[in-house]
């Protein structure tokens, strides 16, 4: 054990437990249960507390999944495809991590503008424009006056890279700050990295009311095992008051969600470590038996994938897919749910190993 990692532990064993209703394991045993983990799995439980493992009745710390053995796992499974194999001359991964070529996938299949989000635009690293329809990006500006535009980074992940603006008398504004087209151009370029550029999505009122100033969404994870495609228990993130994204990692929030699509009673944050009400207890999401078989649908396109964590909100028309993620966190997404995930997870290993005949 490193200095930093004992620090880490001791941090968790000072930390407030978050079920101050239920009886709590002695420090001593807590202090055993951390350091049987990290020897076990080669890393501090951080959602140790979050998970409510230092609870009396919660007491097989091991039904917990690891993110090493996910990670491992997830590898190896997917590289069996790669580079032999597989029925793409390429990483698969790849699609669900370059926000472009995901959107050409989804394009493929759905076959449905309604199910996923359309760029405009994208500008490169070198703030160079290229429009789909627009000779220019004034010309899409011009367009666009009067909406909100969301500008993605291609490579952008846990919520990281997303602007949103509004257009208004052929200016941009962004965080209370004018630009016009060449300024903001200039702007985008100075990151050194690719954008595309999408219209901003009108939610389901329903989600909406969650946090008005965020797209919130559900985490969905499904696994495609060759056999059949199978998904576990969802969790409906939403953002913080102000903020434009929902993800976790952004200081956002996370709720259970049953496999009938209601709403459960505890709304968690990650980046605080707290738990409160949910809003929206006992409320059905909308259009959320549609979602799940969309999402596993999506997934039977690409079975190179082993797990797919999908990002999606809902319209007033069904379901959207805003990203897929071949790296989703596991230790985020068992934390609203108390939902042990580390038997299903072998399971599901197991299958497809077994479908493909793999050792």
């Amino acid at each position: 054990m490193n200095e930093t990692q004992r620090q880490e532990i001791q941090e968790l064993l000072d930390a407030p437990t978050l079920y101050p209703e239920k009886p709590r394991k002695s420090l001593e045993q807590r202090r055993a249960d951390l350091e049987h983990w990290l020897e076990t799995y080669g890393e501090v439980n951080v959602c140790y507390n979050f998970h409510g493992l230092d609870l009396e009745e919660n007491a097989d710390i091991d039904a917990y999944l690891d993110r090493c053995a996910f990670r491992k796992d997830r590898y190896q499974l997917n590289s069996k495809f790669y580079p032999q194999g597989s029925s793409l001359p390429f990483n698969p991964t790849i699609i669900t991590r370059d926000k472009k070529l995901f959107e050409c996938f989804a394009a493929y299949a759905t076959k449905d503008p309604r199910r996923y989000p359309v760029s405009l635009g994208m500008i490169a690293d070198d703030g160079k424009f290229f429009g789909w329809q627009d000779p220019t990006f004034q010309a899409l500006v011009e367009r666009l006056e009067g909406q909100r535009v969301v500008f993605k980074q291609t490579y952008g992940c846990s919520g990281t890279g997303v602007m949103v603006v509004s257009i208004a008398e052929g200016k941009i504004t962004h965080d209370g700050t004018s630009f016009t087209p060449q300024e903001f151009l200039n702007k985008i370029s100075q990151t050194a990295v690719s954008w595309l550029i999408q219209g901003y999505i009108i939610q389901h009122p329903w989600m909406a009311s969650l946090n008005p100033s965020s797209v919130n969404t559900m985490r969905i994870v499904t696994f495609n095992t060759g056999a059949r495609v199978v998904n576990s228990p969802a969790i409906l993130c939403y953002g913080k008051e102000g903020c434009v994204t929902d993800n976790a990692d952004s200081d956002g929030f996370c709720a259970e969600v049953s496999p009938e699509g209601i709403v459960g009673p505890y709304a968690f944050n990650f980046m605080s470590k707290y738990r409160t009400d949910c809003p929206v207890v006992g409320q059905q999401v909308p259009f959320y038996t549609e979602t799940v078989e969309f999402l596993k649908r999506l997934h039977s396109f690409i079975p190179e994938l082993f797990t797919v964590g999908w990002d999606v909100t809902v319209t007033p028309d069904g379901p959207l897919v805003i990203e897929g993620n071949d790296g989703w966190d596991p230790y985020v997404t068992q934390t609203p749910l108390g939902n042990a995930m580390r038997a299903f997870w072998n399971d599901m290993v197991q299958e497809r190993k077994d479908f493909y005949g793999w050792e």
